[in-house]
């Protein structure tokens, strides 16, 4: 998986951005982007290689390992320098 093709890694950042600033920052982050791009808790984990009850932990707030929030980061297609976007909080 190499995320985004070069030309829309910038836009990933741009689109997280816009997330924050229209719903507030917050552990609910991951939520928000997977509505955002239509993904069902299931899709996400399949692509993240974890489980569906994993995305929902996440999703309530609960605290993940590293590695774990390397794959949710991969799974939506972005690059890990844009982790701080994405895991707010942690």
């Amino acid at each position: 998986m190499n995320g985004l093709p070069e030309a829309n890694k910038k836009c990933g950042a741009i689109f997280i951005r816009r997330i924050i600033r229209e719903d507030g920052p917050g552990h609910n982050t991951v939520r928000k982007i997977r509505e955002k791009l239509l993904m069902s808790k299931a899709e996400l984990a399949r692509k993240a290689g974890i489980s569906s009850l994993t995305i929902d932990r996440i999703e309530k707030g609960m605290s993940c390992r590293i590695e774990t929030k390397r794959k949710i980061i991969l799974a939506f297609g972005y690059d890990l320098s844009e982790k701080g976007l994405i895991f707010i909080n942690n």
